[in-house]
């Protein structure tokens, strides 16, 4: 399979598995189309979906697509999750030994029990034997490696690999300690271990890995069935099957990540990097480690989840934070250890009598330190997680021993604390008096500026993560979640403050800023965004509110008079992308104008006139901007992308080193070549500001390559440069400059696979690549484009319901994929394509009649499926199709009479009309009324079409394809004219 093809069908996988199973037959079906290989792949790897995530599972995943590409493609684990299939049976010996009986077997492999039998010693030893058919190279590979792995380690709590070698059909196999026992948490539940006596065992297997980390093994698969516990009640580590060496030497025999780039994980004990496909590191088995020991304590998951599959537990460990353990305490749960198993209830009485104690008496022995400790274990971030499995133990050893812990802040009270609990005969008493009376004077003598000090301090610290560390991250590849989680814990921080600050102006300012910032992470489609329209909109709201307060008690402040627009203007981004034309329009106007009058008093304020210029750039956007949600005004839309350019050059000139600033003034360029290209009053100026952006944007990013704002730029003006090439005919170049659009859109996307504007902006490349192959004639490669674009954009609209520019796109998709179906000649799935995409066009033309963009897709949409009921034969309704498609068309011309597009489309309906009415009147054998009637409206229709298509000539944009039909028009008038002189007589 190409990679080309595996991503296609990693989306497909990720949508499908966003629906309920019932619902996914059909989805895939639909979203195949015609395409039957795509068909059986997805079909094929969906049937592996699993409902359980029973710790013997382990599923692969692409490394690079992160939770979108979670497939669930259930690889079953090597060591203990079963099948039905036959593995075959092994010959009674293997080398010297003997086999007893199977102990178990998995999807690569079986477990026997053997016997020494040649008499040179006795033992009983478990053998691990790869199942015939599974010997593939990655397979062996891995085999060989976890031999390499097990022989270099010796230790107490560590099963020994005693013996290796080769059947005689060249199988290897592995003989290893065989150890009678129960996994650890059975084991621990069985003989109602209390939290003291667990922390203990637990420190044994902390032992155990330290010791493996120490000789460069990561294990990687840390559960309770790989620590089986002796009847002496010694715990062994299992399986390090799909361990990692860390040295340079050994790399090469570890499990092959590129083939096809899978790798195998529990999904309960998975690590945050495991899921994301980043480096392992000793800290995931920390994190491992650390679910395990929540488990014991506990008798509960870290998180909690709607469902339990997998794909839901593995978002939950990406997104959610652990329940504390002295909370999850009190849970009830229904617990399933094996898919298919029944529930076993898990009641806090339940848990807390398997650890001889009561709720209650458990939940204050986890508060405090273990509540840290484990916590400490689970961050997200693995540099925050406890430096090593050593210091994650010594800390429970300090717990056991009453010490202060490290994952506790070292407080005076803290420590005194613990100096009394572990001193509690003969000085706690006088201890403890000291303490309170010590307190009761500070407190008297200092709370009012101990109060005030932190007061201050936290107002800092939150001030400092929204504006400094948000700003410093914002360009960086991947920081879209982290900055939401940064705005919105310190917005939580200024929330709490400001409604102690009595009236604090500053404070509130910066309140209102922090709303700003987290609206944009949130859902601003101009930038890296996560997707939750209704939600910016929310907190672009509650900043104007707060802005329109403060400028109401300082009408003459500057700097708040200057922040009310910038508020304006985000609310104004979201209404466009919501669909809202109208209103969106008269916040931008409200916004300039209030920039305006700003800017003239202090003409020399730089920043005034950027935020100018960016305003005027979003207004011209908004009235004429193609693909996106617009008032259909595209003169008036390429006027203020002018004045915004008049204003990007002037800054730039006063400080052409300012990468920012130069950004700006290539979005400019950009955003002319597209107006100027859709216009068609002169489409070929706009190819000087299209080359002058993409060349600007080359300088920006071999100046800064890691930013994402200068790859956005650089494939924007790729894109636009390759969709004028393709108008003027220049097909290949426009090709092979989609392409590069592609790769750029590709890693901007897998660098931040959460950035909901990334999305877009790939699919958006697909639809492109769709055109320019149908332009070429390639309907195969037209429809995987556009197949793939339609994948993407339902995902899209699925995460962010309240967006309407992604039901938009999901429509046009239709439509595009319906428009190459007619060009493979399959007329009937075209026409299925152009009803789906039509009916949604016409629902958000409902919702939203002012926005011009929707209405092109309506015209276009009834255009095509006028032509594909032609081709069937169906010739009143094509005449139905091809008269709204004019109604709409003649419309949306008054409102915007430069549109090119428009004008197209509406030409080549009102030639239609002629060719099927001249078509019915040329089938009647004598003159009739009707015969008479279609002939006029032929002429009619040709005559408009040909008018149409002379302003199109006489403007350089007819188009190759169309260059000869204004002289077959022509004769088809004169056709119309003779018809109706002979009926006149």
């Amino acid at each position: 399979m190409t990679n080309e093809r595996w991503q296609e069908v990693k989306a497909l996988l990720a949508a499908a598995l966003e629906r309920a199973p019932a619902e996914r037959a059909d989805f895939i079906r639909q979203a195949c189309g015609d395409n039957s290989e795509l068909l059986d792949e997805v079909t094929s790897l969906i049937g592996y979906e699993k409902t359980g995530e029973g710790e013997g599972q382990s599923f692969a995943l692409q490394s690079n697509f992160g939770l979108q590409a979670v497939a669930n493609l259930s690889a079953v684990s090597f060591e203990s999750a079963f099948n039905n299939d036959e593995a075959g049976t092994p010959d009674m010996r293997i080398g010297p030994y003997e086999i007893i009986r199977e102990l178990g077997r998995g999807g690569m492999g079986a477990v026997y029990l053997a016997r020494r039998a040649d008499d040179a010693y006795r033992q009983h030893v478990a053998i691990k034997l790869i199942r015939r058919g599974m010997d593939t190279d990655l397979v062996l590979r891995r085999f060989r490696n976890e031999r390499q792995i097990l022989a270099a380690l010796d230790h107490p709590n560590i099963a020994r690999l005693l013996d290796g070698g080769t059947t005689e059909d060249g199988s290897p196999y592995l003989v290893m300690e065989y150890v009678e026992g129960e996994p650890l948490d059975a084991y621990c539940d069985r003989q109602m271990l209390h939290t003291e006596d667990r922390l203990k065992l637990f420190r044994q297997v902390c032992d155990a890995v330290h010791y493996a980390h120490q000789r460069l093994v990561i294990h990687r698969d840390i559960k309770p069935g790989n620590i089986l516990v002796t009847r002496e009640g010694v715990p062994k580590l299992l399986d390090f099957g799909i361990a990692k060496l860390l040295t340079s030497e050994l790399a090469a025999q570890t499990l092959d990540a590129t083939a096809p780039a899978m790798r195998l994980m529990t999904p309960l004990y998975a690590s945050p990097e495991q899921i994301n496909g980043e480096p392992i590191t000793t800290a995931t088995d920390v994190y491992s480690l650390g679910v395990l020991l929540y488990l014991l304590l506990t008798g509960h998951k870290p998180y909690r989840v709607k469902s339990s599959t997998a794909h839901e537990l593995l978002r939950a460990v990406l997104e959610a934070e652990p329940t504390r353990p002295s909370t999850a305490i009190a849970l009830t749960e229904d617990e399933q250890n094996d898919p298919g198993s029944l529930g076993v209830a898990l009641t806090p009485e339940a848990v807390s009598k398997s650890r001889r104690a009561t709720p209650d008496r458990l939940r204050r022995r986890l508060r405090g330190d273990l509540d840290n400790i484990l916590l400490t274990a689970l961050r997200k971030d693995p540099a925050r997680r406890y430096a090593s499995v050593e210091h994650f133990s010594e800390d429970i050893r300090r717990h056991l021993e009453g010490l202060p812990v490290f994952a506790r802040k070292d407080t005076f009270a803290y420590r005194a604390l613990k100096f009394v609990s572990r001193n509690q005969i003969g000085v706690a008493g006088a201890i403890i008096v000291l303490v309170m009376l010590v307190s009761g004077i500070i407190i008297i003598n200092q709370q009012r500026a101990r109060a005030e000090r932190r007061f201050n301090d936290v107002r800092k610290l939150a001030h400092s993560v929204v504006f400094d560390y948000h700003d410093r991250i914002a360009d960086l590849p991947g920081s879209t979640p982290v900055r939401e989680r940064l705005v919105s814990d310190a917005l939580e921080y200024l929330d709490r403050l400001a409604g102690e600050s009595g009236g604090d102006r500053s404070l509130q300012r910066e309140l209102a800023m922090a709303y700003r910032k987290i609206g944009d992470v949130q859902g601003n489609s101009n930038m890296a965004n996560l997707g939750d329209t209704n939600g910016a909109l929310d907190s672009y709201q509650k900043s104007l509110v707060i802005l329109q307060g403060l400028v109401k008690a300082e009408p003459k402040n500057a700097e708040l008079m200057s922040d009310l627009p910038e508020s304006l203007e985000r609310i104004a981004d979201i209404l466009q992308t919501k669909g809202d034309v109208g209103a969106a329009d008269q916040t931008y106007r409200q916004a300039i104008e209030q920039l305006e009058t700003l800017s003239a008093s202090a003409p020399e304020d730089r920043a005034l006139r950027r935020k100018l210029g960016d305003l005027l750039s979003r207004l011209a956007n908004l009235k004429g901007r193609p693909r996106t949600a617009n008032l259909g005004d595209t003169k008036g839309a390429v006027e203020y992308h002018r004045r915004a350019l008049a204003i990007r050059e002037a800054l730039c000139a006063g400080d052409p080193s300012d990468a920012s600033l130069r950004a700006d003034l290539q979005d400019s360029h950009k955003s002319i070549a597209t107006l100027l290209s859709t216009s068609g009053d002169d489409p070929i100026a706009g190819e000087p500001h299209a080359r002058l952006a993409l060349s600007i944007a080359y300088e920006l990013v071999a100046a800064a390559p890691a930013s994402v704002r200068m790859l956005r730029a650089l494939l924007l003006s790729q894109d636009t440069l390759a969709r004028l090439l393709q108008k003027k005919g220049e097909i290949d170049e426009a090709l092979a400059l989609c392409n590069q659009s592609l790769n750029t859109a590709r890693a901007i996307l897998s660098a931040d696979p959460s950035n909901m504007q990334a999305r877009h902006e790939l699919a958006s490349a697909h639809v492109l690549a769709g055109n320019i192959l149908g332009s070429k004639g390639d309907t195969a490669g037209a429809l995987r484009y556009h197949r793939q674009a339609l994948t993407l954009n339902k995902a899209i609209a699925a995460d962010d319901p309240s967006n309407e520019s992604a039901d938009r796109w999901v429509a046009q998709d239709h439509m595009n994929i319906g428009f190459a179906l007619a060009l493979a000649g399959d007329q009937r799935g075209a026409l299925r394509s152009h009803q789906q995409g039509l009916a949604m066009f016409e629902e958000l033309c409902r919702r939203n009649p002012n926005d011009f963009q929707v209405r092109l897709g309506v015209t276009r949409g009834y255009k095509w499926l006028g032509d594909a009921l032609t081709k069937l034969g169906d010739v009143n309704g094509a005449l139905e199709g091809f008269r709204r498609s004019v109604a709409f068309g003649d419309r949306m011309l008054v409102q915007d009479p430069s549109h090119e597009t428009a004008r197209r489309i509406l030409s080549l309906s009102y030639f239609s009309i002629g060719e099927l009415c001249a078509r019915l009147a040329g089938q009647a054998k004598v003159a009739t009324q009707g015969q008479r009637e279609n002939l006029g409206e032929a002429r009619k229709a040709y005559q408009r079409s040909l008018d149409l298509m002379l302003e199109l000539r006489s403007k350089g944009v007819l188009g190759k394809e169309h260059a000869d039909k204004p002289d077959l028009i022509t004769g088809k008038i004169a056709w119309c004219d003779a018809g109706l002189a002979r009926n006149s007589n």
